[in-house]
């Protein structure tokens, strides 16, 4: 059981101490019945950090889940032939006109459009064909 007792810290230490396993935050400048509840909150196995604290935590924690969303994948995570069907989405293509273009099922071009898609954390096949090429992956296609 560990309970941090702080002074006023920076958002990133304080997720860093609880990845680390603390249990409870609260400011040095808590009443002594703000300290007693965080101790017994923390003795019977919960948790407790003090409105400034969690606030704290909690922004810090969706600053980094938005930057691990804004963070794509490498071209190379990305196969020849999704690529391929991307430059055909590009071209207006629909994924019934992909499947016959390129001799493949259907059900196997909703496949790889699904994969661009989550490999590239878009919306759709539209947003993925744009990504592509708004971050110049034509020249990978076009190989």
């Amino acid at each position: 059981m560990i309970l941090l007792l702080a002074n006023v810290g920076n958002e990133g230490d304080l997720l860093e101490c609880v990845e680390a396993g603390v249990q409870g935050c609260i400011l040095e400048k808590s009443s002594l019945e703000d300290l007693k509840q965080a101790i017994s909150e923390v003795v019977a196995g919960g948790v407790y950090f003090s409105p400034e604290m969690a606030c704290s935590v909690f922004r810090k924690f969706a600053e980094n889940s938005r930057n691990a969303r804004n963070v794509r994948q490498k071209p190379d995570e990305i196969t020849p032939r999704e690529l391929e069907i991307a430059r055909l989405i590009q071209d207006g293509l629909s994924n019934k006109q992909i499947a016959s273009r390129l001799s493949l099922s259907i059900y196997t071009v909703k496949n790889h459009v699904h994969n661009l898609i989550a490999k590239l954390d878009v919306d759709g096949r539209v947003e993925a064909a744009e990504y592509v090429k708004r971050h110049h992956w034509r020249r990978w296609i076009d190989r």
